[in-house]
């Protein structure tokens, strides 16, 4: 299942997430908080900055699954994201996306060990696994 990010849907996707991370008994130590970024992109107008924070909850990577962003309208904007090893990582830690965009990550071999968060400049989180 494609998972959809856009001004009229955020909050409740993120509230549904994080009543799923409670459920699978995801905590703080699942989560841990990506590292500062060195340097910010040059956003455009009617872009935000946002780190891409990965984790694996089994330590072995994702496993095939990979994370892609596009514009509403179909757009490919970033593609083929994946933790290839470890637990955790920031793949794209500074990344400019329209204010509207959708995400997906594809299923991998082992999607119910996937898990990512997105954090704009805003202070926005939004959070995700895979299908």
């Amino acid at each position: 299942a494609n998972q959809s990010v856009g001004a009229a849907n955020e909050s409740a996707w993120a509230a549904n997430e994080s009543a799923r991370a409670a459920e699978a008994g995801e905590g703080a130590e699942a989560t841990p908080s990506p590292p500062p970024s060195a340097s910010s992109p040059k956003c455009e107008n009617g872009e935000e900055e946002w780190s891409v924070f990965l984790w694996d909850s089994n330590g072995d990577g994702w496993n095939g699954s990979e994370m892609s962003f596009s514009s509403c309208n179909g757009t490919e904007l970033l593609v083929g994201l994946s933790l290839l090893n470890g637990s955790t990582g920031t793949e794209q830690d500074s990344v400019c996306l329209p204010t509207a965009h959708v995400a997906r990550v594809s299923a991998g071999s082992s999607p119910g060990e996937v898990g990512w968060r997105m954090t704009s400049a805003s202070a926005e989180t939004i959070r995700g696994g895979s299908p």
